[in-house]
């Protein structure tokens, strides 16, 4: 298993990282998403990142992935988050190409539309607080629900551009199991 789990905050990539290690699926080198994203929204809250900081961010973590092929891994986020904030394919086009020649796929856990302000905006496990201060961030509450719906449909598009198999998991009904071995059964 080498692949990349995507999606947007609430969609369960936690919840599905748990289950494929409480069901001995995942490998052992998680990479997470503190150290593939990071504070990167934080980031550009103060001022816009260039194109080559994103990517130089990028480069770090991929150049420290395996090469070898039969040591799998799990990447907590990756490019399609940084696309989903900018959305310049080029500046990810490299980084996409070298993944595919790694053998990497990406799973993209996502909502229906509906879930968006229960699940990614006012959490049902914060006691449907704006934890993450969305609003504040985006200026209120209704622009930070665009934010996210934006943000949903560009991880979308991405797949469009990627050069990576992938699949897409629709997590509403929160079947983490499920959902883990559905993922081990297409990476297996």
């Amino acid at each position: 298993m080498r692949i990349i789990l995507e999606g947007l905050t609430g969609t369960g990539k936690s919840h599905t990282l748990s289950a494929l290690q409480r069901l001995h699926l995942a490998p052992s080198l998680i990479v997470p998403e503190e150290e593939t994203f990071g504070d990167l929204m934080a980031e550009l809250a103060t001022a816009p990142l260039e194109p080559e900081v994103l990517v130089r961010r990028l480069r770090t973590v991929c150049d420290g992935l395996p090469r070898d092929r039969s040591q799998g891994f799990i990447l907590e986020r990756f490019h399609l988050s940084y696309f989903a904030l900018v959305p310049a394919w080029s500046f990810y086009e490299a980084i996409d190409a070298e993944l595919a020649e790694l053998g990497i796929s990406i799973v993209l856990l996502t909502l229906p539309e509906e879930a968006l302000e229960t699940r990614s905006f006012r959490r049902e496990e914060h006691d449907g607080a704006d934890w993450q201060n969305l609003a504040a961030h985006y200026g209120s509450s209704d622009k930070a629900m665009v934010a996210l719906q934006t943000s949903r449909a560009r991880r979308l598009e991405a797949l469009k551009y990627t050069r990576l198999r992938h699949s897409v998991i629709d997590t509403g009904d929160k079947d983490w199991d499920r959902y883990a071995k559905a993922i081990a059964a297409n990476e297996g």
